[in-house]
C-alpha cells in the first residue's frame, strides 16, 4: 500500500500558498463571529491523536473559527468558518492505522460558496496552517481519502 503524507498531499495539490495569498483569503472571508462558544477537547487515550486534535484546535483558534472537539476521544474535530456569514464546515478525524497517524476529512458548503470556490480556499488556509502546527508537535500525518471523518 502506498501512503501519502499530508505534507506531500498539500505540495502535490499545490495547496501551499504564500503568506500574502493566505492573508488575502482571511481578509476576503470577513469577520468570524459565532454565537455559540467553541467546544474544547474531551481528551482521549492516544497521545499522538490528542496532539493532532490540539493542532486542529490551535489552527481554528488562530483564524477565530468555531470548533467542536467533543469527539476528540475518537479523534474527531469539526471546524466551522464563515465566508461573509455563509458557513463552511470542515470535519476531520485522526486515527491510527498500521502504527501510523492518518487523517480523514470532509467539507460541506453552500452551492453559492461551491461555485465561488470559497470552501476550497478555506480548506487551503486551514490545512496549510494545520501542517505547520502538526510539524511543530513532531507529528507526521498521512491522508486516507477512503476513510470517513
Amino acid at each position: 500500500m502506498r501512503r501519502a503524507s499530508v505534507a506531500g498531499c498539500l505540495l502535490i495539490a499545490g495547496l501551499i500558498w504564500s503568506a500574502a495569498a493566505l492573508a488575502s483569503v482571511e481578509k476576503d472571508m470577513g469577520p468570524q463571529s459565532f454565537k455559540e462558544p467553541s467546544i474544547e477537547s474531551a481528551g482521549g487515550s492516544d497521545s499522538s491523536i490528542g496532539l493532532a486534535v490540539e493542532a486542529a484546535v490551535a489552527t481554528a483558534r488562530k483564524y477565530q473559527f468555531y470548533y467542536d472537539a467533543s469527539g476528540s476521544p475518537e479523534g474527531r474535530v469539526v471546524v466551522k468558518a464563515l465566508w461573509k456569514g455563509d458557513p463552511i464546515t470542515l470535519t476531520m478525524r485522526f486515527f491510527r492505522k498500521e502504527e501510523a497517524l492518518y487523517i480523514a476529512s470532509a467539507m460541506t458548503e453552500s452551492a453559492k460558496s461551491f461555485m465561488k470556490k470559497r470552501g476550497q480556499k478555506v480548506e487551503q488556509l486551514f490545512y496549510t496552517q494545520l501542517l505547520l502546527e502538526t510539524k511543530q508537535r513532531g507529528l507526521e500525518i498521512f491522508s486516507d481519502p477512503n476513510a470517513k471523518p
